[in-house]
């Protein structure tokens, strides 16, 4: 819960008073404040290093000469009703803004600007209250801890650097969250974070363990083109948004379980050089796996079937992925639904091109024994020949019975009429002799397609 400044008795301290501090290189250090007035360092006559930058950072409004800061600054549990802009500046100790009692927070009321900062020391931002805050280009060397922070509004860490332990566990993100280019070179930790709007971390880079593990992403959640060198971990995260991992790299293991997917999913040319963990996952929109390359793809058939869009070679390798991990009865799901999904794209007939014959012999395929996955399929087409059949023949014998007795030893023993086996009824006429030899074939045909259909079933 947030403090009631209307009654606040805090001893107020003039923000002038730090900057001199700072000036003289003395350290800072305050402790249940208020800091009244801009936290500037722009004006401040400090010793400067230069710094190469390109043409694009000196647009973004970032100098060439860095202002060195020799203080240690620690404030805590404090507010600070003014500007803060640390821009361009390098710290050569620490810096911590941070809580140390649960019933208040470090809070700026004003917008942050720490745009091509560079910390030597570790940074404690922990359980600070930001509205606008910019961290663009930031350099981080030792920890930086953000645990507990909370942006009211719009922030950017594009193109900062984070050469330690980048530690954003609980925070929430009220605006947008923009971290785009990115390099994290140690562990990440975004653990039960929460992001309301829009979360960006196009081509960013996790050297060290990613660890997304039950966050929150309540917008568009966009990772084109990530790099993660180490393992991820997006247990029980929550995308609600669409949510785009299009060319990005997964170099080590992989854990999505358990994570829902409100919005579409999409994993275009996504790579997965380790083992990826979706089993427990479920996916409520689209999920985009076209070109999708990895090892080893742990997942439910069941979650993705009906809203799988796919290529040829995605589901090819889908269907031997199931079969790899053992499974089987999901490899062949996933290929009954794969053939007919082509079939149905089929035209048995067009103006153009005439019949496909093709399409008819999916068909048949289909409705014999289910492209070869589904034994049903052939008892039941065995099962509809003899009944047609019985049927046809009904006129000519004296009740139903026999009828289907005919039908029933033509298909199971009718090839008997052709290698001198004596049956105990004869069809009357020639062309009913003709079908019942159709009838024949057709029951060897299918006795025999069961068998390897069974047998393909069983024997794996």
């Amino acid at each position: 819960m947030e403090p009631d400044t209307s009654s606040d008795q805090r001893p107020v301290i003039q923000a002038r008073e730090i900057l001199a501090k700072i000036k003289r290189g003395e350290d800072v250090e305050y402790d249940y404040k208020v800091i009244e007035g801009d936290l500037d360092l722009s004006g401040l006559d400090l010793r400067t290093e230069k710094v190469s930058r390109t043409k694009r950072e000196l647009r973004q409004g970032l100098s060439e000469e860095l202002k060195v800061v020799t203080s240690k600054i620690t404030i805590i549990n404090s507010e600070i009703r003014g500007k803060v802009n640390f821009s361009n500046t390098h710290f050569l100790k620490t810096v911590s803004f941070r809580e140390q009692r649960s019933f208040r927070r470090v809070q700026f009321t004003d917008d942050v600007d720490l745009r091509g900062a560079k910390f030597d020391r570790n940074v404690k931002f922990a359980g600070v209250i930001f509205n606008y805050a910019n961290f663009m280009r930031t350099k981080y060397t030792g920890k930086a801890n953000f645990s507990g922070a909370r942006f009211k509004r719009d922030v950017y860490f594009t193109e900062s650097e984070f050469i330690g332990e980048a530690n954003f566990q609980q925070a929430t993100f009220g605006g947008k969250a923009r971290f785009t280019e990115v390099k994290f070179g140690g562990n990440t930790n975004f653990l039960l974070a929460e992001f309301t709007d829009y979360a960006g971390f196009g081509v960013a880079q996790f050297g060290g363990k990613a660890n997304f593990q039950q966050v929150t992403f309540g917008g568009m959640v966009w990772f084109l083109g990530v790099v993660f060198r180490g393992d991820t971990d997006f247990i029980e995260t929550k995308f609600k948004g669409d949510t785009h991992f299009i060319k990005a790299m997964f170099c080590r293991d992989n854990k999505f379980m358990d994570a829902q997917f409100g919005g579409k999913a999409d994993f275009l040319e996504a790579k997965f050089h380790k083992d990826a963990d979706f089993m427990g996952a479920k996916f409520y929109a689209d999920i985009i796996l076209k070109r999708l390359k990895f090892n080893v793809l742990y997942i439910d058939w069941i979650s993705i079937k009906d809203n799988l869009v796919y290529d040829g070679p995605a589901f090819l390798a889908l269907i031997k992925n199931f079969k790899v991990v053992e499974q089987f009865e999901d490899a062949d799901d996933c290929e009954y639904q794969y053939r007919k999904k082509n079939q149905d794209q089929k035209k048995l007939y067009d103006n153009e091109n005439g019949w496909d014959w093709s399409k008819f012999l999916d068909i048949i395929s289909w409705i014999s024994c289910g492209y070869g996955v589904r034994p049903l399929h052939t008892v039941f087409s065995m099962f509809g020949v003899v009944f047609i059949t019985s049927i046809i023949f009904l006129g000519y014998f004296n009740s139903m019975f026999e009828s289907f007795y005919f039908s029933l030893m033509t298909f199971t023993g009718g090839l008997m009429m052709f290698t001198g086996g004596e049956p105990d009824i004869l069809a009357p006429e020639r062309w009913l002799r003709t079908l019942a030899m159709i009838e024949a074939i057709l029951g060897y045909l299918l006795m025999a397609l069961f068998v390897v259909v069974l047998a393909r079933k069983f024997i794996r």
